[in-house]
């Protein structure tokens, strides 16, 4: 008798033991069971704002704004910005808006260039490019390229005194990439200059010869840009194609 109530204590004993007591891996099945899957969800998804590697999500403008780095460099030339104002850098080139100047200036008043750009302009967007000027890029050659709609407008100004020479330039559609060539002999009484499309060997625009010449000259040695809504894809400097 005494036998079958000790086998009956063990056995309510490990009843107790296996059903009754804490069991750690029970405990922790019924926690996540009770966890939403909204919520988990949740946790692990990136913030809106962060790209996630692999899903192809990247940033609609991978430029850069200019920062307080020590130099900037646009194609071969080094820059100075005179008007940060909201310009952009990229692979591609520069955009938005502001002013630069080159830091290698022309060395001489009365030299020769030439010079080759490659821009676009957005609607209602201008640049205008800037040579033997002074320190501030003031009271140089201006010629200022806008676009209205598929129209391109080009002034030259020489120390306030404006000529409109967009007529000449009725070929170019001012919505898609603009390329010029064009000399600058600023060694001349009148600052003579020359416009060529960009492989072509004639020029579509003299200014000694197609109108009453330059208004005036300049007596500056620095160059620069400046970008309004528009971007620079490519500028170079070299010795004129023309030489007299």
């Amino acid at each position: 008798m005494k036998s079958i109530t000790t086998l009956l204590v063990l056995c309510i004993f490990l009843i107790v033991s296996c059903g009754g007591g804490p069991n750690p891996d029970r405990d922790a099945k019924q926690g996540l069971d009770s966890t939403n899957i909204t919520d988990v969800q949740d946790a692990n998804k990136a913030p809106d704002d962060q790209d996630v590697p692999g899903t192809g999500v990247e940033p609609i403008d991978l430029s850069e704004p200019l920062g307080e780095q020590a130099t900037f460099k646009l194609g071969s030339y080094f820059f100075t910005p005179l008007d940060l104002d909201h310009l952009r850098q990229s692979a591609g080139g520069l955009s938005g808006r502001g002013l630069i100047k080159f830091d290698e200036d022309l060395k001489e008043i009365d030299s020769n260039f030439n010079f080759n750009l490659v821009f676009e302009l957005e609607d209602g967007g201008s640049l205008t490019f800037h040579t033997h000027a002074d320190a501030d890029l003031k009271d140089g050659l201006e010629i200022t390229f806008k676009r209205l709609d598929t129209q391109l407008l080009v002034e030259v100004t020489i120390r306030e005194n404006t000529v409109d020479w967009s007529s000449f330039f009725d070929s170019f559609d001012a919505s898609k990439r603009i390329e010029v060539s064009l000399d600058v002999h600023n060694s001349e009484p009148v600052t003579h200059m020359l416009f060529w499309s960009t492989g072509q060997l004639e020029t579509f625009l003299d200014s000694g010869l197609d109108v009453s010449g330059a208004p005036g000259k300049p007596y500056g040695r620095n160059w620069g840009i400046q970008l309004k809504d528009s971007k620079i894809l490519e500028v170079t400097k070299s010795s004129p194609r023309y030489e007299h």
